[in-house]
């Protein structure tokens, strides 16, 4: 079998998952899939749509092979006291694979007028930066905000790699490892989280887009028709009339009211906001 070439080659003294190059060809056709059904119609008519739908799950087995192909020389290198691989060349070999190739198909694409990428957020788009607005996110080339998230974690990895190093050399091997596995959950909670919180934010101005192009907005849009009309509605009863006797019954399952009508409708004035807010934060 001949060498790898330079640019896929693993790093010297280690060792190279030519098996894994199949579950990189598996992840690769799922992305296709998933991109042919949607750009056909097929995933919205079809009943196999609900599966070519899925097949997003390549991006995620993408990140993952990139993870552990990467960062595996580094703690190999600790974990055996050896020197780390060169953060030089394997930022040379990261950016030789992929910058030359993606700035020439953006500029081919937005010359025949395919993308729109030659215009003011260039910087975005050839920077690798188009994943970090709600504006450009699927701007360009569509699925290179996937490619924009490799980039970011490319130029972590040898600082955190070299972090490690500090906080973890020298300890035993089994405690590095376990010390390492706690800190990689916490930080994929974490990630969990903002990704989550990112998601609620592009839903929201989603939303705020489509009702700034309304001509008017509904009534149960409106905040303080919700707020004025919780006022008027006891806990668990039907709404009573303004001006009402405070000391009348609520209904026959609410509850009965005497001379508490400010702590109960303060009550019910905060639930709009908690229901507008419900679901945004994790």
């Amino acid at each position: 079998m001949s060498d790898p070439a330079p640019n896929v080659a693993p790093p010297p003294g280690h060792p190279r998952f030519p098996l894994l190059d199949g579950v990189r060809a598996l992840a690769a056709l799922s992305i296709v899939l998933l991109h042919v059904g949607d750009a056909t119609g097929f995933a919205r008519t079809s009943r196999l749509g609900a599966f070519t739908a899925r097949m997003d799950a390549g991006v995620a087995l993408f990140f993952v092979l990139s993870g552990f192909l990467l960062y595996r020389p580094f703690v190999a290198s600790r974990l055996e006291a050896r020197p780390a691989p060169s953060a030089g060349r394997y930022l040379r070999r990261r950016l030789l694979r992929i910058v030359p190739a993606f700035w020439v198909a953006m500029l081919v694409m937005g010359a025949l007028g395919w993308i729109s990428v030659l215009n003011g957020d260039w910087w975005r788009y050839f920077g690798f930066l188009q994943n970090l607005s709600v504006e450009t996110v699927l701007g360009g080339i569509r699925p290179a905000w996937s490619l924009c998230v490799e980039m970011s974690f490319y130029l972590v990895l040898p600082l955190w790699a070299l972090g490690a190093a500090r906080a973890l050399g020298g300890r035993p091997r089994a405690r590095q490892i376990r010390l390492e596995a706690e800190t990689q959950t916490a930080r994929i909670a974490e990630l969990n989280t903002a990704l989550e919180i990112a998601r609620q934010e592009m839903k929201e101005r989603g939303r705020m887009r489509l009702r700034n192009a309304m001509p008017t907005a509904p009534r149960s849009w409106n905040c303080e028709a919700s707020r004025r009309r919780s006022l008027h509605r006891p806990l668990g009863g039907s709404p009573r009339r303004v001006g009402s006797p405070t000391g009348t019954r609520a209904g026959a399952s609410g509850p009965r009211r005497s001379g508490h009508r400010v702590r109960l409708d303060s009550r019910r004035a905060r639930a709009p906001l908690a229901r507008a807010f419900e679901g945004t934060t994790t």
